[in-house]
């Protein structure tokens, strides 16, 4: 080997190296959460711009208790210990809060295995999948149902717990066959078994995958379909209901409609008006300024054109009437209101 070959490998070594360091060991802080989770932040490296974040029961610590935690203790050393590797902490807590130094130490019996089943991990790939869990006999079971996972999708499948068990019984409520991304996204909408038979019981059959997780990810649960059923929207499709949510629509807000004259909203409607903010507080500031028996088409198109009572109140200034409801979303279509507000 040249000379030159031999210095540039010795510097890709050095870099290897220090980057190795750097997921090795940093700084954490952490504090207590009110789920009784610990919520922990490694700052890698140098770098505090560097970091990665998980959430673990106390239990999950090795020399950790929630009492040692909402004390005042310093010097304090505890260890998160997984199949990937063991992260250990030294620092101290106040009260729920903590702060220290963490150093990494990566398994290379796990990383040896995962080699063998075709997966090349490196110490950040190592660090992430052992505050994650990512355990061997997982990954086989995962296999032995079909499911040949991509590094990420390992990863991913460990955050958002979608374990064998899960998938079977997805699959035993009519959910077979989930691709991994599929089963993620049901799991962020927080869809359970007990969840997909509660939506069954309000009378969505035939919800699919995506509908499910979308509407689980919008909280439209079985709760939020109830209440629209008693506030007088039945036999919604779950767009509709999805659109309503996305507008913050409630019961309530509905109610506050009705008392303001508009007792037939239709779920298009509502869902407009609560997109595009037409809330019962602007309606009944557009009733103070003379604006009391608009459509709902007007006051969703007022809105999209900020026609606000400010600027009601701004541009009908010293007129004897009010400037016509169809006029104002003309004025600032066009630009022609800068125009005339100039000429006042």
């Amino acid at each position: 080997m040249s000379r030159i070959l031999r210095l540039v490998a010795i510097v890709l070594l050095v870099a290897v190296a220090a980057r190795a360091e750097e997921v090795r060991s940093g700084r954490w802080v952490g504090h207590m959460q009110k789920n009784g989770k610990l919520n922990i932040t490694l700052f890698r490296g140098s770098s505090r711009m560097n970091m990665t974040g998980f959430s673990e029961p106390v239990s999950e610590f090795r020399g950790l208790t929630e009492p040692l935690v909402q004390s005042s203790k310093q010097n304090i050393d505890f260890a998160l210990a997984r199949e990937a590797g063991t992260i250990s902490f030294h620092g101290e807590w106040l009260e729920g809060e903590g702060a220290g130094s963490y150093r990494f130490e990566p398994n290379a019996g796990f990383r040896q295995t995962l080699g063998s089943m075709g997966y090349t991990l490196d110490d950040q790939d190592l660090l992430l999948m052992s505050f994650t869990n990512v355990s061997v006999a997982e990954i086989r079971e995962l296999r032995s149902m079909g499911y040949e996972l991509t590094k990420r999708e390992l990863v991913d499948a460990a955050i958002f717990d979608v374990t064998p068990p899960y998938i079977r019984e997805m699959g035993a409520e009519g959910y077979p066959k989930l691709s991994i991304r599929q089963l993620v996204d049901l799991r962020i909408g927080n869809i359970t078994p007990e969840v997909v038979r509660q939506y069954r019981a309000a009378g969505y059959s035939e919800l699919t995958a995506h509908q499910l997780s979308e509407m689980g990810i919008l909280h439209v649960t079985p709760q939020y379909i109830q209440e629209m059923s008693e506030a007088g929207l039945k036999g919604l499709s779950s767009r509709e209901l999805t659109e309503l949510r996305i507008g913050q629509i409630s019961g309530e807000t509905i109610a506050k409609y009705r008392s303001l004259g508009y007792e037939n909203l239709s779920a298009r409607q509502l869902s407009e008006m609560g997109i595009q903010h037409v809330t019962p507080a602007y309606i009944e500031e557009l009733g103070k300024l003379g604006y009391d028996k608009l459509t709902p088409q007007q006051l969703t198109e007022m809105r999209i054109f900020n026609v606000t009572p400010d600027y009601i109140r701004e541009i009908n200034a010293g007129r004897s009437e009010p400037i016509a409801p169809r006029t104002l979303i003309r004025l600032r279509q066009t630009g022609a209101d800068k125009i005339l507000l100039k000429k006042q």
